[in-house]
């Protein structure tokens, strides 16, 4: 019976972190030919103490995967805490940050082949404490509380 119970949990936890591993894969280094195709950024915001998450998709009619560069940055441009995704498409990309102050967030993502049509969006949410306060969608729509993940033309740039 021990056998059996342990099995079973192991599966389970084999099932479990193949999907979240599926989806996006963390600390990962950006090839140095890849360009970047989308930016999404925000203006200052206050976060009071407690964890601010910010999550960046890729739709799933985009390319087979992106690399996100996604960081919180305090108000003199300080990088407070970033982290770089591998992401499927359908995937999603969280990065969290436990703190108070006045804070921004910035995603860069990148492409190996870009895709020159453009029909790939980005979206991407953020929530203060728990309490989502914006959707931004891209290439670039605006509504109030959002912020855009603007196409980058496709003289895109790509890593220093």
């Amino acid at each position: 019976m021990f056998t059996t119970v342990a099995m079973k949990r192991g599966a389970l936890a084999l099932v479990l972190a193949s999907a979240v591993v599926g989806a996006a894969e963390a600390n990962v280094t950006i090839p140095p030919d890849a360009r970047r195709t989308h930016k999404c950024s925000t203006g200052l915001l206050r976060a009071v103490e407690g964890t601010s998450s910010f999550h960046v998709t890729l739709d799933e009619y985009g390319p087979e995967s992106v690399y996100v560069a996604m960081r919180f940055i305090d108000t003199v441009g300080n990088t407070l805490k970033s982290q770089t995704f591998h992401l499927r498409r359908g995937g999603t990309a969280s990065l969290d940050f436990t703190g108070a102050g006045l804070v921004r967030v910035q995603a860069d993502v990148f492409q190996l082949n870009p895709n020159l049509r453009g029909e790939s969006a980005i979206l991407a949410s953020l929530s203060l404490n728990g309490t989502d306060i914006g959707r931004f969608i891209g290439p670039p729509i605006w509504y109030q509380f959002l912020i855009a993940c603007p196409t980058i033309p496709s003289v895109a740039t790509s890593l220093p």
